[in-house]
C-alpha cells in the first residue's frame, strides 16, 4: 500500500495525517474466499511442478530466469495483486473468442469485442459482468475492501511509527 514503506517521527505532522486514515481499494479477493484460495493453490501447484516448469520456461522468449522469482512468480497471495484479474480477463477473452468465432475459425474484431460485452461468468475475483455499452467491468461486479491505516511502533522507545493496513470490510456481489 503507498506510503507504508517509511516510517514517521512519532507525533510529526505526517504521523498524525496517516493516523485514522483508510481507502477503499478493488480487491481481486482475500484469503479465506474458496476461489481465491484455490487460484493460488493450483498457482503454487504449477511452480512447484518441474514439469510445468520446463514447459513454461520453454515457451517464454529470451532469458525467463528474472520472470521466474519463486518467491513472486504464480503468487496471488499478496495485498493489491492483479493477478486474479488477469485470470479471469483471460478467462473472459477465451469465451468470448469461442463465441465470437465462426465455422471457419475466422475471429473479428467488432464481433470478439460484442460478444466480450455480453460474456459473463463467475471468476475469482466474483462475478464477471461487462457494461453492455462500454465493455467496462461493472462496480458491482467487483470486491472493493474498505482498509485503516493501524500504527505499528517501529522501535521500542516509540520514538518512530509505520502504519500497516488492515482489511476492515469486504464489500462483494454488489
Amino acid at each position: 500500500s503507498a506510503g507504508l514503506d517509511r516510517s514517521f517521527m512519532s507525533g510529526s505532522p505526517l504521523h498524525l495525517a496517516y493516523k485514522g486514515a483508510g481507502w477503499i481499494v478493488v480487491s481481486g479477493g482475500i484469503p479465506g474466499m474458496e476461489e481465491y484460495d484455490e487460484l493460488g493453490h493450483q498457482l503454487n501447484e504449477i511452480k512447484q511442478s518441474p514439469e510445468d516448469m520446463e514447459y513454461i520456461t520453454s515457451i517464454l522468449p529470451g532469458d525467463p530466469s528474472p520472470l521466474l522469482d519463486k518467491d513472486v512468480f504464480f503468487n496471488p497471495i499478496t495485498d493489491g495483486s492483479s493477478t486474479p484479474f488477469w485470470y479471469d480477463a483471460m478467462i473472459l477473452m477465451g469465451l468470448a473468442a469461442c463465441n465470437a468465432t465462426s465455422d471457419d475459425l475466422d475471429l473479428r474484431g467488432s464481433a470478439f469485442f460484442d460478444e466480450l460485452k455480453r460474456t459473463s461468468f463467475n471468476g475469482v475475483t466474483g462475478p464477471v459482468v461487462l457494461d453492455g455499452d462500454t465493455g467496462t467491468r461493472t462496480a458491482s461486479s467487483v470486491h472493493f475492501e474498505v482498509q485503516n491505516l493501524v500504527e505499528d511502533f517501529s522501535d521500542e522507545n516509540n520514538s518512530h511509527v509505520r502504519f500497516r493496513s488492515i482489511t476492515t470490510n469486504l464489500f462483494a456481489d454488489g
